[in-house]
């Protein structure tokens, strides 16, 4: 009767053991449960993948002509900032609003075609890319930024370590090559929304201390078409050559822009890409700092620089 319930004993432990092995391999990672959204983000990112889904797509290949680039991005309406308040009062008249506008059309056109079509030589788009950063004024930020992590990120991704003194410029271009070479499916995009309808250019006054809920979305698919319920994204690795240090931090009113597509991966995901932009009162041009994506699965996308 001893040896049975022996057994039984032991054969339960095998169960739980096996069961608690089951849990350990299949469990969420620290990093699917960090981008795992919640039911009602879930949702939102349903209700958007269903509009997605009915677009019209154009190969990305058409915006390799920077002309018809920036055709497409002149059709896409603009939205004017908020009415200005005693809190948060405009940061630039109306004539500087008008050129600030003007050249986020250029801008995103740009970005678009050098950052997203290809001549079919990765190197020389990689060149390309670098010089078009470095013609707007921009330049690769410092080794002890502390918002890239150098040393980390570029031992992980190369694997093996930045040399002291090293040339940013030809790390970024190595990491960035990599990273082309190695992003998976879902990140490459192979397509956009052919309607410039379905674009979004938004403009916007953003207090650095009083955020609120910015941006103020009043395109007709609605802010969560284009944020979501939950969102990731990547910094640049540039920054303006005479950005003030303390522009993001001063007390004051910036003007922002987001602009957003939805685009079409090597997979069939579809998603939007919205990048992130702050008017520079100096250089009278914009600075690029953030490129967002949203109602898609996260963990997936990745290796994305820019």
């Amino acid at each position: 009767m001893k040896r049975k319930w022996f057994l039984v004993i032991i054969a339960a432990l095998l169960v739980a053991a096996t069961s608690v092995f089951y849990w350990l391999r299949t469990r969420p990672t620290h990093i699917e449960k960090f981008y795992e959204p919640t039911s009602d983000e879930a949702q939102i990112a349903r209700d958007a993948q269903t509009e997605y889904a009915a677009l019209d797509m154009t190969p990305l290949e058409t915006f390799s002509d920077l002309n018809q680039s920036q055709a497409y991005f002149d059709r896409v309406p603009i939205q004017d900032p908020q009415p200005a308040t005693t809190q948060i009062p405009a940061a630039v008249s109306d004539t500087e609003l008008a050129e600030a506008k003007a050249k986020l059309r250029a801008t995103i056109a740009q970005f678009m075609h050098y950052r997203f079509t290809t001549t079919g030589d990765p190197e020389r788009d990689a060149d390309r890319y670098i010089a078009w950063r470095h013609n707007r004024g921009d330049i690769i930020k410092p080794r002890d930024d502390r918002w890239l992590y150098w040393e980390e990120t570029y031992e992980s991704i190369m694997g093996k370590p930045l040399p002291p003194g090293a040339n940013l410029d030809r790390a970024y271009r190595e990491i960035q090559l990599r990273c082309n070479e190695e992003m998976p499916p879902t990140s490459r995009i192979v397509s956009m929304s052919d309607d410039p309808a379905e674009a979004l250019l938004v403009t916007y006054w953003a207090h650095t201390h009083i955020w609120e809920d910015q941006p103020i979305i009043n395109h007709p698919r609605g802010k969560q078409y284009w944020l979501g319920g939950k969102g990731g994204g990547f910094s640049s690795w540039f920054k303006c050559a005479l950005e003030d240090p303390k522009h993001f931090t001063r007390v004051q009113v910036n003007l922002h822009a987001t602009a957003g597509i939805i685009v079409e991966t090597e997979d069939g995901s579809r998603y939007p890409i919205t990048l992130s932009l702050v008017w520079n009162t100096t250089t009278k041009d914009w600075m690029i700092y953030g490129l967002g994506v949203a109602n898609a699965d996260l963990a997936q996308i990745r290796g994305v620089v820019f």
